[in-house]
This record gives C-alpha cells, sequence and structure tokens, in this order.
C-alpha cells in the first residue's frame, strides 16, 4: 500500500505557478529549465510583454524604440514549455489556490510571487486619475504620443515631473533631450521641463560625490528643480505647486513605487513599501510552498530593506529556483546571500553617476556602463541588437 501511494505520487506533476512575467519570474523560469514531464509551469501576467523600465526614459528621448523593450511573453513560455495565461493574480482562496482577476483560480503545489510594483500616489488621486507615468509599454506610448502632440500644436506648455530621484531625473532630462531634438535648443524654452521634489534637494538618499554632478548635470540643462515642493491638487492639463496653478501643463509622476494590489490581500508581514518580508530562502516565514521575490520580496541586508533592483531580481528568481529543484531532488536548499553591484543615474545627455562594484563613475564611462549592462540584461537577441542599433543610428 505504501509503494502504491509512493509511486502514485512520484507520476503526478508538480504544480508551479508564477505570478509576474519580469525580471524575477523569467529568471526563476530560465533557472528551473521551463516546463518538464514532472513539472508544470504556468505564467500569470496582465500583460502579454515583459517590459524592460531601464530603458523606457530612453524611449520618451527617442533614442530607443519601444518594441526593443517588450518581450514577448506568450512566444517565450511556447519555448520553454510553460503555460501563460494574461491575467492578474488577485487573492488566494484556501492555503493552495491562486485566484486570478476574472474570478477563475489556479491550484498550485508551489507559487512564485514576482508581481513587481505600482506607482505610489502617497494619497493624491487627483495625481492618480490625471498625471501620467512610465511603468509599462502603454505609459510609454501614451506619453510619447501625447509629447508629439503638444509638440506639433505649438503652445507654450510645461511638463512637470514630479519626483527628483532616479527615474525622475532620467524622465526629465529624456523630455528635454526629445523637445529640444524635435523643435531645436532656442524653440525649446517654449516648452520648460520641471522637476517637482518633495524634499529639500534632488537625489537625497545619495552622496554628494554622486548627486553632486548630476544635480548640476540637470542644471546645466535647463531644467528647473523646485524642491521642498508644495503639491496641490492636479487637472488633465495643470498642476498645482506652492499654491501656484502651472497651466497648461502635461504632469508625469515619479514619485516612488509601492507594493501591487495583490500583495494587500496576502495574509503576510509586510514592509513600510507594501513588500513582504522574506527570509534567506526567499519565504515567507511559515509558507516554504510561496517563494516572494524582486520588487515584492522585502529583504533584509545590513540592517535595512534591499533597495529594488534589477539584479537583485535576476539572483533572487535564480536562488529560488535552485532551491525548488533542490526540494523535488531531495538537495538542501541555498540561502540567498545578496551582492550589489552598484547602480547608476543615467541621464538622456549621455552622462551617467553611481557607484559600480564599489567603485565611483561619472560622465561618459558611467553612461556607456549603463548601456552595456541594458543590452547585457535585456532577454532575447532581437532585443538585444534592437537596442544597440536604435543607440549607434541616431533618429
Amino acid at each position: 500500500m505504501m509503494s502504491l501511494w509512493f509511486c502514485e505520487n512520484k507520476m503526478k506533476k508538480i504544480e508551479v505557478v508564477v505570478a509576474g512575467g519580469g525580471f524575477a519570474g523569467i529568471s526563476f523560469i530560465e533557472g528551473m529549465g521551463g516546463g518538464a514531464d514532472d513539472v508544470s509551469i504556468t505564467l500569470v501576467d496582465p500583460s502579454p510583454d515583459s517590459i524592460f523600465r531601464p530603458l523606457l526614459p530612453d524611449v520618451i528621448a527617442g533614442k530607443v524604440r519601444l518594441e526593443h523593450c517588450r518581450y514577448s511573453l506568450p512566444e517565450y513560455c511556447r519555448s520553454r514549455r510553460v503555460r501563460f495565461l494574461e491575467k492578474a493574480a488577485s487573492g488566494l482562496e484556501g492555503e493552495t489556490r491562486l485566484v486570478l482577476d476574472d474570478g477563475t483560480g489556479l491550484d498550485f503545489d508551489y507559487l512564485v510571487v514576482a508581481c513587481g510594483a505600482d506607482p505610489e500616489y502617497h494619497g493624491n488621486q487627483s495625481a492618480r486619475k490625471h498625471a501620467f507615468t512610465l511603468y509599462s509599454a502603454q505609459d510609454a506610448a501614451r506619453l510619447s504620443a501625447t509629447i508629439n502632440a503638444v509638440l506639433e500644436k505649438g503652445e507654450a506648455t510645461s511638463f512637470v515631473v514630479v519626483g527628483g530621484g532616479y527615474t525622475g531625473l532620467e524622465t526629465a532630462t529624456a523630455l528635454k533631450y526629445r523637445i529640444r531634438k524635435r523643435v531645436g535648443r532656442e524653440a525649446a524654452g517654449r516648452f520648460p521641463v520641471k522637476v517637482a521634489e518633495l524634499a529639500p534637494r534632488i537625489l537625497a538618499g545619495l552622496s554628494d560625490t554622486i548627486a553632486g554632478p548630476a544635480r548640476e548635470e540637470v542644471r546645466r540643462l535647463g531644467i528647473e528643480v523646485i524642491t521642498s515642493a508644495g503639491l496641490g491638487e492636479i487637472g488633465e492639463d495643470w498642476i498645482k505647486i506652492n499654491g501656484k496653478r502651472i497651466s497648461p501643463a502635461v504632469t508625469i509622476w515619479s514619485a516612488g513605487v509601492s507594493g501591487v494590489d495583490f500583495l494587500t490581500t496576502l495574509p503576510f508581514e509586510k514592509d513600510k513599501k507594501g513588500r513582504i518580508k522574506v527570509n534567506s530562502r526567499l519565504h515567507s516565514p511559515g509558507r516554504e510552498d510561496i517563494f516572494v521575490l524582486g520588487d515584492c520580496a522585502s529583504f533584509e541586508s545590513g540592517g535595512s530593506p534591499l533597495r529594488m533592483a534589477v539584479h537583485f531580481s535576476l539572483a533572487q528568481g535564480k536562488i529560488a529556483s535552485g532551491n525548488l529543484l533542490g526540494r523535488l531532488n531531495d538537495l538542501s536548499p541555498h540561502s540567498y546571500h545578496s551582492v550589489d553591484y552598484g547602480y547608476l543615474v543615467p541621464l538622456a545627455s549621455g552622462k551617467a553617476w553611481g557607484k559600480v562594484l564599489g567603485i565611483r563613475v561619472g560622465g561618459r564611462i558611467g553612461s556607456i556602463l549603463h548601456y552595456l549592462m541594458s543590452v547585457y540584461r535585456s532577454w532575447g537577441m532581437r532585443n538585444r541588437w534592437g537596442v544597440v542599433k536604435d543607440l549607434l543610428v541616431r533618429r
């Protein structure tokens, strides 16, 4: 009787559901080697494309084509014997069933939560309704179309980026680059680019040796920086800052990110950003059948949670897949130890500042390193070669 039970369970396929087709989710699937005779993998994502977000500001600048930042998830899944469902995870039903946004569900033996993050609006509902974001292919296409329409119309209009962090400054300089490229340096004065930052300084979390040159470059480009900004209501074509109405204006929201709505439904401990706290095996304590990776995971290193970064997501996907394969083969699991390769703040003027492998880099060299890593980390040779050609051939 025992041997019959054992054989039946050995023959049963292990059902693995991956929620999210970003860096962490694809890294996990790659580590698993795709689907197999004894393991069935289902990837669920509300978008048919995995988006290479680090290059979206370059799409706005007109340096990189949007198509080269998109990676088809259905095509990828077919090549890996993985089932793909263009749906969003919305909650859990019981212990081992994932509920999707259409009300259907998927039973799982193992669940990988890798849904990424969403823009954080800090309670500003008018921003949620009217401000542009730069977080998806649809965002990039919509913002690009709006920029073109404004420039073609020719009416003096401000472009206001809310948020003076990495992405905010990348986006602001990308706007400046595109405007000058399209209408020329003199006419560009009719379309001022402004950055509104709630803190006393932009790039406030970085050392002055890195943030200082970046701030000076933003100033040199003619971008107005409003610090300690008192943000008011935002309308379809206007914004209030420090009680002053700026109109007409296109507002782009880049004031941080938070956990996706799905995470709020999960009964696990979370950090201030809504990310799920995980242990060294990348599980929420008590649920070894659920891995939490990438921007969904809050992993402490040096007494504080890791920042959201591509290389952390890739490494976590690899560790989680290795541990799941090890568990299926009765091998001891490995602990995740974060390795920080560094960061860069790339600006559209072709300069970037940051730290790489603990070494401060800046200027043109920093920008070259940013693009080399972007090409290296892009999914698929078509996208990699496409990005290279876009950057080499001025459009």
